[in-house]
C-alpha cells in the first residue's frame, strides 16, 4: 500500500489458514531476525481460544505452521485463567520477550461464569529453534481499592476512569456545591445513550455505595455490561417518601423489588462476591449480588447501615461474559432517568 494516500497497491492474498483450529483472526506480523513470524488467535473467544503462530522467510510467505501449536490455551483445563488469546509479542528492555493477551477469570465450582469479562495479562515468552513458546499467565493479587468520591462543594469528575455510554459524562453531569447533578432526559439504562456516568468494575468483589437526592428526578446506581443486560437499584420521590426499585434486566426480563423509605436523602447499595467454594448448588453459580437501600438521614453513621433494607439476591451468572456475551465487562456507577439526580458521594471497595 501507499503509505502517504492508505491507497491499495495490489489486490489482498491469504498468507496462512491457521493452524487448523475454529476461526482463525486477529493476526500479527513481526520481524525477528531472518525470520517472519504470523500470530494468530484461533479457536474462538470463549473456552477453546487459543494463540497459534507460523512463520516464513518472507512477509508474503509461504509461512509454516509452528509444529507445536497452539504456543498457549488453556482449553481443557482447569486453569483459573481461561480464553486466553488474541496475544501480542512484546520486546524486553534485556532482549526477552514477553506475551500480553486477553483472558477471563471464571468464578464457581465449575468455572463457568466470568463477572468482570476480558481483562489484560502478561506471560513470558522463551524460544527455541527460533519458535516462540509461551506460558500461561500465573494469577496475581490484585491490590484491594478503596475510593470515596465526595462530590459537594463542586467536586466534579476529574479522574481518568469515568465514563460514559456513547456520550462523554461531561455532556449530562454538571458540578454543584449540592453535589455532582445528573440530568436525565427520559432515557433508561436500557437505552443506547443512557445518562449513566460509571467505571469499570476491577474486582471480584465490591461494593458500591451511592447517597443521591432524588426530589427533582428520579435514578440510582447500577451495575451494567448492556442494555439488556444490568441491575440496579432505583429512587424517585412520592407523596409516600421515596420509592426505591431493585432491577434486575437480563434479555429483555425484567424483574423488580419495591420499598418504601422516609424522604430525603437516599444511600442505594450494591455488593458482589464470588460464590463459596464448597460443594454446594450455590457454588456452581455466578457471583452472589445483594441490592440494598436506606434512609439517609444527616446525622446517622455512614458504617453503621441503620435501617437498611435488602431488596433482593442474585446470582451473577446472569450478568456474567458468557451470558451477556459483553466482551468490555461490567460497570458500575450512577444515573439518571428523568429531571436532576444530585449525587453528593459514590464509594467504591473492591478486593479479589
Amino acid at each position: 500500500m501507499d503509505l502517504e494516500t492508505g491507497t491499495a497497491l495490489e489486490e489482498p492474498r491469504p498468507l496462512w489458514q491457521g493452524s487448523g483450529l475454529y476461526s482463525p483472526e486477529g493476526p500479527h506480523l513481526y520481524r525477528r531476525g531472518n525470520w517472519w513470524y504470523l500470530l494468530a488467535a484461533e479457536g474462538g473467544t470463549d473456552r477453546g481460544h487459543a494463540v497459534t503462530v507460523a512463520r516464513s522467510r518472507q512477509p508474503d510467505g509461504p509461512f509454516e505452521a509452528a509444529p507445536h501449536n497452539p504456543i498457549l490455551t488453556a482449553a481443557g483445563t482447569g486453569w483459573p485463567i481461561q480464553n486466553t488469546g488474541h496475544a501480542d509479542l512484546v520486546e524486553l528492555p534485556d532482549g526477552g520477550t514477553a506475551m500480553v493477551l486477553l483472558g477471563v477469570r471464571p468464578v464457581g465450582l465449575t468455572q463457568a461464569f466470568s463477572p468482570l469479562g476480558r481483562e489484560t495479562f502478561l506471560t513470558t515468552v522463551d524460544w527455541d529453534d527460533d519458535w516462540p513458546y509461551a506460558s500461561l499467565p500465573v494469577p496475581s493479587a490484585v491490590l484491594p481499592e478503596r475510593t470515596e468520591y465526595d462530590f459537594t462543594g463542586g467536586a466534579g469528575l476529574d479522574h481518568l476512569h469515568w465514563i460514559g455510554v456513547r456520550r462523554t459524562p461531561a455532556d449530562f453531569t454538571t458540578p454543584t456545591d449540592r453535589g455532582l447533578v445528573i440530568s436525565g432526559d427520559g432515557n433508561t439504562l436500557g437505552a443506547a445513550r443512557p445518562a449513566f456516568v460509571a467505571q469499570r468494575q476491577r474486582h471480584q468483589s465490591i461494593e458500591v455505595r451511592a447517597v443521591l437526592d432524588v426530589t427533582a428526578g428520579s435514578g440510582g446506581i447500577a451495575v451494567r455490561n448492556a442494555e439488556d443486560n444490568w441491575f440496579g437499584v432505583e429512587a424517585g420521590s412520592s407523596s409516600a417518601g421515596v420509592t426505591v426499585t431493585a432491577r434486575a434486566v437480563v434479555a429483555g426480563f425484567d424483574r423488580t423489588w419495591d420499598a418504601t423509605l422516609p424522604h430525603g436523602d437516599v444511600e442505594l447499595a450494591i455488593l458482589a462476591e464470588p460464590p463459596s467454594r464448597d460443594f454446594t448448588a450455590g457454588a456452581v453459580g455466578g457471583d452472589r449480588i445483594r441490592l440494598l437501600a436506606r434512609h439517609a438521614a444527616p446525622d446517622a453513621a455512614p458504617d453503621g447501615r441503620a435501617g437498611e433494607v435488602l431488596l433482593t439476591e442474585l446470582d451473577g451468572r446472569h450478568w456474567a461474559f458468557e451470558t451477556a456475551k459483553a466482551f468490555t465487562g461490567r460497570a458500575f456507577g450512577a444515573y439518571a432517568v428523568e429531571g436532576d439526580v444530585v449525587v453528593r458521594r459514590l464509594d467504591y471497595c473492591g478486593k479479589d
